[in-house]
């Protein structure tokens, strides 16, 4: 059953300049002005906000790839285990999130995959697994890291096995549907 939200109505002055990239940014995205100015909010209010006081730290793809690239597969590997296995769930508790499926679920799509924009993700249920697959456009060493951090992360907070399906430039986690 859909939730049902309640909005209200809020007016605001912007400057003219900003409503002009409003403007062409929702005609390229193929939706309203509202549309696109709620997404920025709902950004701002499941994400952005929790980093104001932190030192989030913004890279360009090609550096973290260069980065991990001084690293062997094995450093790799334990660097994502090591952050996945700590920042997934201070990040849930931090939002003030429930440690369950529904919660990484969210996570792992809408933080980690929308507003951070780690990869692309798809999800299904198929055979009684929850499965994630994820795009990305650099190398294998972020799927390494990506894989081993979301392994770390979904064992950690769910306390289930997780299996890792690692390519040059996918990631895919398939996680048992516990009833």
């Amino acid at each position: 059953m859909p939730s049902r939200k309640k909005y209200i109505t809020r007016t605001f002055r912007i400057p003219e300049e900003y409503d002009n990239v409003l403007k062409e940014e929702s005609y390229h995205q193929g939706n309203s002005v509202n549309s696109l100015i709620e997404a920025i909010i709902r950004k701002y209010v499941y994400n952005d906000r929790f980093y104001k006081k932190s030192q989030l730290i913004s890279m360009d793809p090609n550096t973290v790839s260069s980065i991990l690239m001084m690293l062997n597969n094995e450093e790799v590997i334990r660097a994502g285990k090591f952050a996945g296995g700590t920042q997934g769930r201070d990040n849930l508790l931090t939002r003030g999130m429930s440690l369950d499926f529904s919660s990484v679920k969210w996570f792992i799509e809408e933080i980690m995959g929308k507003y951070a924009g780690w990869y692309t993700s798809n999800y299904y249920e198929v055979k009684n697994l929850h499965m994630f697959h994820l795009r990305h456009k650099l190398d294998k060493n972020w799927s390494l890291f990506l894989g081993s951090y979301l392994d770390e992360m979904v064992s950690d907070i769910l306390n289930l096995d997780v299996e890792t399906v690692i390519s040059d430039n996918t990631v895919t986690l398939r996680i048992p549907i516990i009833e």
